[in-house]
């Protein structure tokens, strides 16, 4: 089944055989047109003329007395702006031809799985009014120097930001810098020796199983068990090390 549509009069093809057509108009009655009304008199050929079959964007800027938008695909690949360039190519008349069955491929697709809600004549109508009627923004070469004005002015706030958040550090305590890298320094040592210390303690373990009846074995579990208490107390030296660096509130602060 077809339609086609002459500036919005919308004709429907019912059927089409030897003898002529069926067709059907948007108020719903039923004409027979036969062949020979479509045919030159004097010749009895049907009064068919030359066209040329273009994309939208390459008859974009030509003229026709007649010309038939022709969309077998459907409505999907059009909007508003591809629509008018069609629709205006004519001096006299426009014809559109819209595959009914790619429209209904289409509603079926948007349809939630399981859905058996029957599709319409008016879905389909509605679809591709949506569809030819749509105007999708369109970037412009100016939209490139805005988002990079925007992030300008984003990078310039941040580094503002960071700036007030370092002054305010140095006025709650002029040596907030080195106690701030110190307390980097012991945090990341502290994790190191805190690895090291369960090492040890595994290693003293082992000793002590295997060598437990021998000097050596005493030896070995008497040095392990040194280096360990070493690390132990150094890591407790670096924690108040870490702690007296730590920032102090405002409120903290001694007063003069």
């Amino acid at each position: 089944m077809k339609q086609v549509g002459n500036n919005g009069d919308v004709v429907e093809i019912l059927a089409q055989g030897h003898r002529g057509l069926s067709i059907r108009t948007k108020e719903g009655e039923v004409a027979a047109i036969e062949w020979r009304r479509l045919a030159d008199v004097g010749s009895n050929r049907l009064l068919l003329g030359f066209g040329h079959a273009l994309t939208i964007d390459a008859a974009q800027g030509l003229t026709s007395d007649e010309h038939i938008n022709a969309l077998p695909r459907g409505t999907g690949g059009v909007t508003a702006f591809t629509t008018y360039v069609a629709e205006s190519r004519s001096r006299g008349t426009t014809w559109t031809v819209i595959s009914e069955g790619a429209l209904l491929e289409a509603e079926r697709h948007r349809q939630a799985l399981g859905d058996i809600t029957p599709i319409t004549k008016a879905d389909l109508w509605a679809r591709a009014a949506a569809d030819m009627s749509q105007k999708p923004y369109k970037a412009l070469g100016i939209d490139l120097k805005a988002a990079a004005l925007h992030d300008r002015e984003r990078a310039i706030d941040t580094f503002i930001a960071c700036h007030q958040i370092m002054e305010r550090a140095q006025l709650a305590d002029q040596d907030a810098g080195p106690k701030a890298l110190q307390r980097l320094q012991a945090a990341a040592v502290t994790d190191n020796l805190s690895r090291h210390i369960k090492a040890l303690t595994h290693a003293m373990e082992e000793n002590t199983t295997l060598l437990a009846d021998t000097m050596r074995g005493v030896d070995a579990v008497r040095h392990l068990r040194a280096t360990r208490n070493e690390a132990a107390a150094a890591a407790k030296i670096l924690k108040l090390v870490e702690a007296d660096a730590a920032p102090r509130s405002p409120s903290s602060r001694p007063t003069v």
